[in-house]
């Protein structure tokens, strides 16, 4: 007899929006999914904020418990402090909770809960957030941290973090050349005005000419120094990249501006080529514009605690892991992750390793048991004794596999277009210099040379790739999809088989429908007294069949007792009544239908079997079935085949993988390498980070954009997963209106240099259409973008 059901809900939490398991939680007439979202409430009640409610409806985050106890190592706190003096203290904090409006009010308005803060703002794009606190012994940065962490707002304080705050410094260098470009550039446009409209004073023609020169000094040698390091680079490596042509051009035209102010007191183009780098400097500021709020290359650092507490013989120390020695006694608290290969000396919990081997299901162990680096202490705490440093671990050890050493970028279209653009073009301006020198004189000679190569600098080329990328990746991440760089996007294009992660990724992490399989009938009082037992646990599967029996009668339960990740048992009316696995309940010699079920006994008598089974993400079905026309399919799991049947439509039995570990992932993507496949791995997990880094494309899935996740080339949101194919269909666009813009700009210099060879077109005339070719073409495939993204209803 079997029965199934979803699991249902009926009311919300009036502070953060969730489902509520249990309507215990009420204040003020109002209904809170748990203790902490009530408390949440009472604090901004008490303090006279609750107009928090009043921007967003339900636009609370539930509160959570951790632990900052490494702010009491002074290295950790200085590393995250701006300026400290007797009386104050500037910090800043990274928040990923920050989602709205109302989060926008409550954290600066935290003065209105402790006096010791001074001010707060929001940077509300980068989810950061700059303090401004007293430095008293009563109110530390640790304890801003916990009032943070206390109304939901927890920061996100990692190694990755610091590091990005120490060296966050190309942005601002970028920034400053843009604004020397642009202030310049404005300058020489303004000096040239007099040129513009005709005037002839000729002191102040040359006078301003001169001007202009020296205000085009910063722009090309400073502006667009990145040009000549680049060519110098290439240079050194016997490579070719677009930027030679282009800085080829600029300097031909600067040469040429510079001659003809100096010996003829004549205007030159500077205008053009100031004007020229300020829009290329803009594009690669677009280019660059997100990318970095995120983080696609995270250490193994990124994941492990800034500090563990240390036991001594005298006392207790928190130290950095660094620090950690072999034969340290480690204290590890619930939640927190184990630093590096140890022994259990004390305590018992479950460790849940799922990051690491991709299985769901957590282990129980006890004193004596070996655990191992990256696994999470859950219910419990653990003293531990290190075995092996943190740099010498397992997890470490797969962490710097070869192919995590960090990929070029591919080589773009635009550079295997300069290896032959850039000789033929010098050939063919040299060509027609000497013809011109032969049949007139030098002066033509040095102008059809000089028009030829400002003509046809490629700078169309150098901004259509920006432009096209930049435009596609502000769209695509207002869609959840954020991409490492713009690379990215050429090889989501490229890919051909598409390997997917099962649990976080396909599948939601919490399980949803609920299977029962009965082998008899229950009487009312025996289904009231598995109601009772399970009415007790706060396990997952205990509420579900809580749920299940909803209405029965309570009774008191006696001997009630629990074994974390085996199940548990009591007395209740006289009924022996267990709910667990096969082990816990004794019943070794019965073999469930499905290895991983929970099994229900009464009196010693097994009675039923519950399946939990994983529940689809919204618009899998629909995904999966559009990409298997176009793509090669593999399902790779680190979990049991329990859920496969979810499975059968899209994937083969030969293409889905079960029970595969890091290194068995790893070595399936580099078998797909192999044999030609451009891959797109997907997966949440360390688990995946080997699999994700070896794909041609590995794609991170993440329900908080900037919580954890292995590095990765994209991070895309579990919501967002729906919409993979169009997204790859959008890249594979976006390659398609480069190649259309490449071969128009081609078009465009080959008619500019068969003018140029007529010696009819003066550089002056060239400069000026060598901008306007280039803003055409950044036209084109802006709005080209546009409006592919509004038919595939990506726009936003």
């Amino acid at each position: 007899m079997k029965e199934s059901f979803d699991i249902a809900i009926e009311q919300t939490c009036y502070h953060c929006g969730e489902a509520c398991e249990s309507t215990n939680y009420n204040l003020d007439d109002k209904t809170f999914c748990c203790q902490g979202c009530m408390a949440v409430y009472s604090i901004l009640s008490e303090n006279d904020l609750t107009d928090y409610y009043a921007f967003n409806r339900s636009s609370g985050i539930s509160p959570e418990s951790r632990s900052f106890d490494f702010l009491d190592n002074e290295k950790v706190r200085q590393q995250l402090i701006d300026f400290e003096n007797q009386d104050i203290i500037k910090l800043s904090f990274d928040i990923p909770a920050i989602h709205c409006s109302s989060c926008l009010f409550l954290l600066e308005n935290l003065h209105e809960i402790r006096a010791e803060i001074v001010y707060s703002r929001v940077d509300f794009v980068r989810k950061k957030v700059s303090f401004e606190i007293r430095n008293t012994a009563d109110f530390t940065v640790k304890d801003l941290a916990k009032l943070l962490s206390k109304i939901g707002y927890a920061p996100e304080i990692t190694r990755n973090n610091l590091e990005q705050k120490e060296n966050d410094t190309s942005d601002r260098s970028l920034l400053i050349k843009i604004g020397i470009a642009g202030f310049c550039t404005g300058n020489i446009m303004l000096f040239s005005f007099p040129e513009y409209l005709g005037l002839s004073d000729g002191q102040f023609k040359i006078w301003f000419n001169y001007l202009s020169l020296l205000l085009a000094l910063p722009v090309v040698f400073y502006s667009a120094s990145d040009y000549f390091r680049s060519v110098w680079v290439a240079f050194k490596t016997k490579t070719q990249t677009i930027d030679f042509p282009i800085l080829l051009g600029i300097m031909v035209a600067f040469l040429r501006s510079a001659y003809l102010i100096v010996f003829k007191q004549e205007a030159g183009y500077l205008d053009s080529i100031s004007g020229l780098i300020f829009f290329l400097l803009i594009g690669k500021w677009y280019q660059q514009k997100s990318y970095h709020y995120f983080s696609f290359n995270r250490k193994i650092q990124s994941f492990f605690p800034l500090s563990v507490l240390r036991i001594l013989p005298n006392g207790t120390e928190q130290i950095q892991l660094e620090d950690i020695e072999v034969r340290d006694k480690l204290r590890i608290k619930h939640n927190e992750i184990i630093p590096a290969d140890s022994v259990i000396l004390e305590g018992e919990a479950e460790i849940d390793y799922s990051f690491i081997t991709g299985e769901s299901e957590a282990e129980y162990m006890g004193a004596g048991a070996h655990v191992f680096s990256g696994g999470k202490v859950l219910k419990n705490s653990l003293l531990i004794e290190v075995i092996k440093k943190p740099d010498q671990s397992y997890l470490n050890a797969l962490w710097n596999d070869s192919v995590f050493d960090e990929k070029g970028d591919i080589q773009r279209f635009s550079d295997r277009i300069s290896r032959y653009f850039t000789p033929i073009l010098i050939a063919i301006a040299t060509a027609g210099m000497l013809f011109w020198y032969f049949k007139s004189d030098l002066d033509t000679a040095i102008n059809v040379f000089s028009t030829i190569l400002i003509i046809a600098c490629p700078c169309a080329l150098s901004l259509s790739y920006p432009f096209t990328m930049g435009t596609g990746r502000r769209i695509l991440e207002k869609n959840g999809l954020f991409l490492k760089n713009s690379d990215v996007i050429e090889k989501m294009a490229q890919s051909d088989t598409l390997v997917f992660d099962k649990t976080g990724t396909l599948t939601l992490g919490e399980d949803k429908k609920v299977e029962l399989n009965w082998f008899r009938n229950l009487s009312e009082l025996e289904k009231s007294a598995l109601y009772s037992l399970c009415s007790i646990s706060n396990h997952p599967k205990a509420l579900a069949l809580c749920r299940h029996f909803q209405g029965m009668q309570l009774f008191e339960v006696s001997q009630f007792d629990e074994k974390a990740g085996f199940g548990i048992s009591g007395t209740v009316q006289g009924f022996r009544v267990q709910v667990g696995n096969a082990a816990f309940l004794n019943f070794n010699g019965i073999e469930p239908s499905k290895s991983t079920d929970t099994l229900l006994a009464i009196d010693g008598q097994l009675v039923g079997q519950m399946h939990m089974q994983a529940s689809l993400r919204s618009g899998i079905s629909t995904l999966l079935q559009t990409l298997k026309s176009n793509f090669k399919l593999y399902l790779l799991s680190g979990d049991s085949d329990k859920d496969h049947s979810l499975f059968t439509n899209w994937f083969s039995k030969a293409n889905s993988l079960f029970k595969q570990g890091p290194e068995q992932k790893l070595a399936f993507i580099k078998s797909l390498d192999k044999r030609g496949a451009k891959t797109l791995m997907i997966g949440d997990g360390i688990n995946d980070s080997g699999a994700l880094k070896a794909a041609h494309v590995g794609m991170a899935v993440t329900d908080n954009t900037l919580n954890f996740t292995p590095a990765s080339d994209v991070i895309i949101k579990g919501e967002s997963i729906a919409h993979l194919d169009d997204f790859l269909t959008y890249s594979q666009f976006a390659i398609r209106l480069i190649k259309l813009s490449f071969v128009l700009s081609i078009a465009y210099n080959l008619i500019g240099i068969a003018f140029g060879l007529t010696a009819k077109l003066s550089p002056l005339v060239a400069a000026i259409l060598m901008p306007i070719n280039s803003i055409s073409i950044v036209t084109l495939v802006t709005l080209g973008m546009i409006v592919k993204s509004k038919k595939l209803k990506l726009w936003k």
